[in-house]
């Protein structure tokens, strides 16, 4: 069996270098409520009304 040299290796997470990729936040155009709630199938007290998925406590 061959093995490796790797005394010198420093120990690493990954493979290739890992870099994230930001981009600032800015304001841009949004709905207002009424526009986005306009196609709603329901809506309850200015929001979206889904069924329960989870019962109460």
């Amino acid at each position: 069996m061959t093995a490796l040299a790797t005394e010198d290796v420093p120990p690493t997470s990954h493979a290739l270098p890992l870099k994230n990729v930001f981009r600032p936040d800015e304001i841009g155009p949004c709905l207002s409520q009424e526009k986005a709630l306009s196609t709603a199938p329901e809506v309850e007290q200015g929001r979206f009304k889904v069924p329960r998925i989870m019962e109460e406590p």
